[in-house]
């Protein structure tokens, strides 16, 4: 026995533990021949190589992130060059002010709050204000009657409204003027606190009652004795003095005459573009929507109308706070 055991050792050349551990596994290798035969019934002959799904080996998918990377380089080349120059530093400014949002939000104050306001300043004087605004804001004479229609009222005497259609009126009224109020606000970097922030307001609304009527006056008198081109001029520069007394107004007198008068000019001349909107495209809009969707359709025109407006106090205000500044990194 010895000597078989010392032969089966010295046969071999290695230890019989050894020997043990060297066979190999009859059920991993019933495993391996299991996954082999798997991957060669669906289609596969042999697993492929990691560096066959490396990017390099696909020139397609090399060439799109070449692209992208170019694109991406030319579009901040670009962006860098525009943000550089006047028109890039408005819009950036804009942008931080938030000024679409804003727009949208005193559209819908106007139509829900300023028109009843215009209404109940109509019954009290016996003057259609809200057909005043809407004839002079350059709108065909049938789109002019389809946006009138909408805010029809009866000739009844002020004593026919109720206390709280009153307050709510003027509250309403008062909450366009406070939107105007923060924008000119924001613009010029101006805290206004106290009485003097509410009684700004409701003065800037006694004076856009009193523009309104002038509207009316130039509309009924001066229109058909001068001619249009006359009067264009006169409402240009009634147009800045109302801008230009706006700024003041609702940031009660903090910032001077002087330095708005920058704001009253840029906000004319985008007030007079916005007027060359509404004789162009808008007029055409509220009677093609109104014959579309009725009522519904011109209020839609109105809007878009009204945020075109929203976006040029915007302009007129940006431009004219920093038009100085502006202009001189330009020149540099």
């Amino acid at each position: 026995m010895k000597v078989a055991e010392s032969l089966d050792v010295s046969v071999l050349g290695q230890p019989a533990a050894s020997k043990e551990l060297s066979m190999p596994d009859p059920d991993v290798e019933d495993g391996r021949a299991g996954d082999h035969d798997s991957a060669l019934l669906d289609g596969d002959e042999s697993p492929r190589p990691d560096s066959d799904l490396s990017p390099s080996s696909h020139p397609n998918i090399v060439r799109v992130v070449r692209a992208e990377t170019a694109a991406k380089e030319i579009g901040a080349r670009w962006r860098k060059r525009l943000d550089a120059t006047w028109p890039g530093k408005v819009w950036s400014r804009l942008s931080a002010l938030g000024f679409v949002d804003s727009s949208l939000q005193f559209s819908a104050a106007f139509i829900l709050f300023f028109v009843p306001f215009l209404l109940l300043i109509s019954a009290a004087i016996g003057r259609d204000l809200p057909r005043a605004l809407v004839t002079r804001s350059g709108f065909s004479p049938t789109a002019a009657h389809d946006v009138t229609s909408l805010f029809a009222h009866g000739r009844s005497p002020i004593t026919a409204f109720t206390v709280i259609g009153l307050l709510l009126t003027v509250a309403g009224a008062d909450s366009m003027a406070k939107i105007l109020q923060n924008w000119y606000g924001r613009v010029f970097v101006q805290t206004i606190v106290g009485w003097k922030r509410g009684a700004r307001r409701a003065h800037w609304l006694v004076g856009a009652a009193g523009y309104l009527l002038l509207q009316f006056f130039i509309g009924r008198r001066v229109e058909p004795s001068v001619g249009e081109i006359p009067t264009a001029i006169v409402e240009f520069l009634l147009a800045i003095g109302f801008w230009w007394w706006s700024a003041h107004c609702l940031l009660a007198s903090q910032v001077g005459w002087r330095r708005l008068f920058a704001t009253g000019l840029a906000t004319a001349i985008c007030y007079t573009g916005v007027g060359v909107y509404v004789r162009v495209w808008a007029s055409w809009a509220i009677v093609s929507n109104e014959s579309s969707y009725g009522p519904i359709g011109a209020i839609m025109a109105i809007l878009a109308t009204l945020v075109a407006l929203g976006i040029a106090i915007h302009i007129g205000a940006v431009i004219g706070c920093d038009y100085k500044e502006l202009w001189r990194r330009e020149s540099r």
